[in-house]
């Protein structure tokens, strides 16, 4: 069980707002900087700019 709790995960993180500098932009930033301190693979689409 511990193994599974330590386990490299690859993420999609997806964003839909147009505002770069918004605060949902902001949190997409912070989640993707820990989810990369803690050794995971992070994949970012911003939606609103494809």
């Amino acid at each position: 069980m511990e193994q599974a709790l330590n386990a490299k995960m690859n993420i999609l993180l997806l964003t839909g707002s147009p505002r770069r500098e918004g605060t949902s932009a902001w949190l997409a930033d912070h989640f993707q900087s820990g989810a990369a301190a803690a050794g995971h693979d992070i994949t970012r689409f911003d939606t609103a700019f494809m």
